[in-house]
């Protein structure tokens, strides 16, 4: 090797670095990088990186030989339908062009996933260790973890009044879902490897997510694992499978059952699924008014809607709070500020995207010969999508930069994985 050649490894290496720093920018909204790197300057050139970079490595590459261009089209797609009377800022959209390039940059090569992972994973580390730090020294969040995040101020104290640790993040549900990526993360990584470190570290998440007090997460969370542990039994009887996986759902609920009811501090989530129950929860009232405009909506504009976006500024005023709200719920987002159109142009993309990753992890582990780090990588990708698809349901995780950011991202992965199972590329053991 030259050093010509070795000067051109090194600058790849540096894009490729340069690159997983502005993902990782854009992964940790409402988080890090809102407390350390607001700043206008930092913004702008995270913008132009995030895009540039993916666009220059997919496109002026003459041998692109593994894209999947079904991906393509459903982007191109994706894309088009937020340009529909849009209300996003030109940041915010074009922040949204360069999650889908992530995605299709995934797909043509994994330079950067690796990089992207580890940093996320000490990302969401830092995130439980300050959610423990807001609980045992409250002085010190109110001192110096809150003037952090000037902006939510109030939103914060107020969380932190009634018991649920936000962390270093805006607020309690971001802390939640960065939390959450953690969990999954170290649940798929336990399963497929048994190391202790791994168990250790799924334990300290899963008590720090219980600090923020967010049941949805906690419900889907379980889910997701639940279903991602069924595929896993991929081949074996179905009366072993159901068996297998009922008694995992069980011992699931009477360890957290009896962890919070041994640890008061953390029967926060408890306490918030009794007052639901009971009708005394004033965030669920206030999603079921949303879901109720949003659909009434809808039905007056069944076709197009009323434009990407548009609910949080035109319409959310209506509910009784001196706050804007996205619906807290995605799919009757779309179906109000897409119509059917932009519904089926993302749902079609949903399931499109979680059956090729069931096909693609069940097979790699059917086979049983595939590196532990595929198995991670499929696994995680697998237990990400169905969270997100089931978070769906009473949250914003599409319109949320951070989760969408990594649900493309592991979209990416999985089809790239699937080009190399079929072309039988992918390394085995």
């Amino acid at each position: 090797m030259n050093n010509t050649d070795r000067y051109k490894i090194k600058v790849n290496d540096l894009v490729y670095v340069l690159y997983t720093v502005s993902v990782l920018y854009f992964a940790n909204n409402g988080g890090i990088s809102t407390a350390f790197l607001n700043n206008d300057y930092i913004n702008v050139v995270m913008h132009v990186v995030y895009v540039l970079i993916p666009l220059v490595l997919i496109f002026m590459n003459k041998k692109i030989q593994n894209m999947s261009y079904v991906v393509f089209i459903f982007f191109v797609l994706m894309f088009l339908v937020t340009l529909n009377r849009s209300g996003w800022s030109l940041y915010s959209t074009i922040k949204f062009a360069g999650t889908l390039l992530l995605g299709m940059f995934m797909i043509h090569t994994n330079k950067s996933e690796e990089y992207i992972m580890k940093s996320l994973f000490v990302c969401y580390l830092v995130y439980a260790f300050f959610t423990f730090v807001e609980f045992i020294d409250r002085d010190f969040y109110i001192s110096r973890m809150l003037p952090l995040f000037n902006g939510d101020a109030g939103i914060l104290r107020n969380a932190f009044s009634l018991g649920y640790m936000a962390g270093l993040t805006t607020h309690t549900s971001s802390n939640g879902m960065f939390l959450s990526c953690g969990i999954l993360m170290m649940a798929v990584g336990f399963y497929l490897t048994k190391k202790r470190s791994n168990l250790i570290l799924l334990l300290i998440f899963i008590t720090a997510l219980l600090l923020t007090g967010k049941r949805g997460h906690l419900i889907f969370i379980i889910a997701a694992l639940y279903l991602t542990y069924y595929f896993s039994l991929a081949g074996r009887k179905s009366a072993t499978k159901l068996y297998k996986t009922l008694v995992v759902v069980v011992v699931a609920f009477i360890t957290l059952f009896v962890i919070v009811n041994m640890i008061p501090s953390l029967s926060v989530i408890s306490t918030r699924m009794q007052s639901a129950l009971e009708g005394d929860d004033t965030s669920v009232m206030i999603r079921f008014e949303l879901w109720e405009i949003a659909w009434k909506n809808f039905r007056q504009n069944p076709i197009f809607g009323i434009g990407w976006h548009q609910f949080l500024h035109t319409l959310s005023s209506a509910v009784r709070s001196n706050r804007e709200f996205e619906v807290h719920n995605v799919y009757l987002q779309l179906l109000c500020e897409t119509g059917v159109v932009g519904f089926l142009i993302y749902i079609s993309w949903f399931i499109y995207a979680l059956k090729t990753s069931i096909d693609v992890y069940t097979k790699m582990i059917r086979s049983q010969k595939f590196t532990v780090t595929a198995l991670r990588m499929t696994g995680f990708s697998l237990a990400f999508q169905l969270f997100f698809v089931m978070y769906c349901f009473t949250g914003n995780p599409l319109y949320d930069f951070k989760m969408s950011v990594i649900y493309y991202f592991t979209c990416g992965m999985v089809f790239r994985y699937k080009y190399l199972l079929d072309k039988n590329l992918l390394t085995v053991r």
